[in-house]
């Protein structure tokens, strides 16, 4: 598990980065959470569940497609 590290490490390990902006990122982060916004994720599927392809009106049927059926003069 990754260790949580602190603004004053961060800032150590990275001396290009300004405080001030950081500390906006940081706080602009806390507000979009309360607000509800939620991490993305990776949104992995279970390696033991199966792949669902979604089919939509538009995949469904081609109108350019012809089907033939049995000829009906017997």
């Amino acid at each position: 598990m990754p260790e949580n590290i602190g603004l004053d490490e961060i800032l150590r390990l990275n001396p290009q980065v300004d405080e001030t902006l950081l500390e906006q990122a940081i706080e602009l982060l806390h507000k979009m959470r309360q607000g509800g916004v939620s991490r993305r994720g990776y949104n992995l599927a279970s390696p033991y569940s199966r792949r669902t392809i979604p089919i939509s009106k538009e995949n469904s049927v081609d109108p350019r497609t012809v089907r033939v059926g049995r000829s009906s003069s017997r």
